[in-house]
């Protein structure tokens, strides 16, 4: 129990490692996405919009505008794809910690399954230890029981005896 409660420690810290990776790339990537977004808009005001469809580089901004939506989109699919990365991660360290929480609370009710086993074990040792005493005792007593009588017998005899002697 103590090696399987370890391991499932042991993956709980790595997602919860791997959750904060993840976090930082969602915080990296929306600062990237807010960058590009901004560069976008400086782009696109209407100002630089209305020089540039009279310039005669507007196929070649019209190409950026394109290829920075196109890293836009990357960028939102990428950080759509961490998210739920993130929210797989989240769930199987919720379910991690649920199996540990589980296996937490097996491992106790087998601790006091144990325990109790043991007092039964102690509490059955005992009774057995006594019920030998109490048979060695009924021996004994037998034994001396006997002996009083016979030690009785004789003495009846001897009473017997002396009266035969006395008479």
């Amino acid at each position: 129990m103590k090696i399987a409660n370890g391991q499932f420690m042991m993956k709980v810290k790595q997602l919860e490692n791997v959750r904060e990776e993840l976090w930082t790339r969602v915080q990296f990537l929306e600062g990237e996405l807010k960058q590009t977004t901004y560069a976008e808009e400086s782009h696109s005001n209407p100002n630089t919009t209305y020089q540039l469809n009279h310039s005669k580089d507007f196929s070649k901004r019209d190409n950026d505008q394109t290829q920075s939506q196109v890293l836009e989109m990357d960028y939102e699919s990428r950080t759509h794809l961490l998210e739920d990365e993130l929210v797989k991660a989240l769930k199987d360290n919720d379910m991690y910690k649920s199996r540990l929480e589980s296996a937490d609370q097996a491992a106790t009710s087998k601790k006091s399954e144990s325990k109790e086993a043991i007092n039964t074990s102690k509490a059955e040792y005992k009774i057995s230890q006594l019920e030998d005493e109490l048979q060695d005792i009924c021996d004994r007593y037998l034994q001396l029981s006997l002996k009083y009588a016979e030690v009785e017998a004789q003495r009846e005899q001897l009473v017997m005896k002396l009266k035969a002697v006395s008479s």
